[in-house]
């Protein structure tokens, strides 16, 4: 019939789902309404996933990479360049929706977390700069970089993931210009 069809032609065309083990440091999370974890993870995890996986682990993301030449992904590398090791403040971080998720082991600030369907909702930029970066400059040490990473539990076909998405990427365009606010020498005039 019908529904098996289109069932079957989007199976066709669908990404494999990305399951991964997480550790997150320095960690918290909110148990209710929905499991939502809260950490810092070294960022070259995120470009092993991205490796690993490619597309398929931006699946519910609005957009994937954008190429290393906008601005923000040149400032991304830049950043990798010269400040690895302040990466995560000058870095709005990562949010990563799964379909199910399984705390199974705690050291100390570090927590570990077994997902399943994962799919980066927002962050695609950062990891894959950082992917072309470390791909790129295979010699330039970037271990110290890390980021923060949101990941939420959201059952499969459920909205709220889709409200997440267009919450968390629904942010206002940010020129040159908008940083002279920030200059001392305008404060001052």
């Amino acid at each position: 019939d019908s529904s098996r069809v289109v069932r079957a032609l989007l199976n066709q065309n669908a990404f494999p789902r990305v399951d991964s083990v997480i550790d997150l440091e320095t960690w918290s999370s909110i148990p209710a309404p929905r499991a939502t974890y809260f950490g810092l993870i070294p960022l070259m995890n995120l470009v092993a996933l991205h490796t690993q996986h490619g597309e398929a682990l931006y699946e519910k993301n609005i957009r994937t990479f954008l190429g290393r030449s906008t601005d923000v992904n040149i400032a991304i590398q830049k950043t990798l360049e010269q400040h690895a090791q302040n990466f995560v403040f000058f870095n709005n971080g990562v949010t990563v929706l799964c379909t199910a998720l399984k705390p199974t082991t705690n050291f100390a600030e570090i927590l570990r977390l077994e997902l399943e369907g994962i799919s980066v909702i927002n962050g695609a930029q950062t990891i894959a700069s950082a992917a072309t970066f470390a791909m790129d400059k295979p010699n330039h040490d970037i271990s110290a970089a890390k980021v923060s990473l949101t990941i939420v539990h959201v059952h499969a076909g459920e909205d709220f993931g889709e409200l997440i998405t267009q919450a968390r990427n629904h942010q206002n365009a940010v020129f040159s210009g908008d940083f002279v606010a920030l200059d001392a020498e305008q404060e001052r005039l």
